[in-house]
């Protein structure tokens, strides 16, 4: 019995896949073209160390930004919830480091930090063992962070995000927001 189930809204998913394209291609563009050769020799890029530092930090960024634009896509064609409140779990697949299914026995804690819902789990390990190897790097980088081991961010929410949090509060206490 699902009490709640939230789509993602395909307005704000657009809005985010066609940013983080155009980002990847002015990255690209950067990355690969010789900016060299349309300045005419008068402009910051015609600095070797300016125009090596550019090309570096686009070259770094140009995976993360594809990785952004592919997730964006498969978030506005998939017809599958971001979010499902059942009274056994909660299924997250808001991201593409969700865990799925997570029983609401097995929180500990809930928090909100900056824009995102953040959930500690009482026995990470059941569930990370059950991640692939970089999906489990990104959630120890989100715990450096000071984030939990499932972070939700509802900006995607095609529902009112304080009546996702009213809906789950039922099942497992909030903190004060």
């Amino acid at each position: 019995e699902k009490i709640m189930t939230v789509f993602a809204n395909k307005k704000e998913a657009l809005k985010m896949f066609l940013g983080t394209l155009l980002c990847c291609i002015i990255f690209a563009f950067f990355t690969f073209f010789d900016m060299r050769k349309l300045s005419g020799g008068s402009s910051a890029f015609d600095n070797v160390y300016f125009y090596l530092i550019c090309r570096i930090f686009c070259g770094v960024f140009l995976p993360v930004l594809i990785f952004a634009a592919a997730f964006g896509l498969k978030t506005l064609l998939s017809k599958k919830p971001l979010i499902e409140i059942t009274p056994e779990a909660l299924i997250d697949n808001t991201s593409l480091i969700s865990l799925g299914k997570i029983l609401w026995s097995d929180m500990e804690f809930v928090f909100v930090k900056g824009a995102f819902f953040s959930i500690i789990l009482k026995n990470p390990e059941e569930y990370l063992k059950k991640a692939s190897p970089i999906k489990k790097l990104l959630i120890k980088w989100n715990m450096k962070m000071g984030y939990g081991q499932v972070c939700i961010n509802p900006v995607l929410f095609s529902k009112d995000f304080l009546e996702f949090v009213k809906c789950f509060n039922r099942y497992m206490p909030i903190p004060e927001i």
